[in-house]
């Protein structure tokens, strides 16, 4: 029993990281959009950690349920990682901030 507890525990923080990192990549691009940071400078701000160190013990919600919400989480997070690294156009904010609160909201 200790052991499904810590596994729910560690997907659960897992999930809330990468929410919380979607949300505050959603602002980062919020500025872009509106014109109020460069390509230059978002590319800068795009935090990618949370997916890294989350995103495997995250994946757990596609199997309970949430195939769809976890293919785009991570399809999020590639057009992130390509805004980063070669300054290709970024997911929409709305669509970030939406992400953010449909994984905080879903069961696990």
């Amino acid at each position: 029993m200790f052991l499904l507890t810590e596994r729910r525990r560690k997907v659960l923080s897992g999930a809330t990281m990468i929410a919380n990192e979607l949300a505050f990549n959603g602002e980062a691009v919020g500025q872009y959009e509106k014109g109020g940071r460069a390509m230059s400078d978002l590319r800068e701000e795009i935090v990618l950690d949370a997916w890294g160190r989350f995103g495997w013990e995250a994946h757990a919600y596609s199997k309970a349920g949430h195939k769809e919400l976890w293919e785009s989480v991570a399809a999020a997070y590639d057009e992130l990682r390509r805004t980063q690294k070669r300054g290709a156009s970024p997911p929409a904010a709305a669509h970030l901030y939406h992400l953010a609160e449909t994984l905080r909201n879903a069961r696990y």
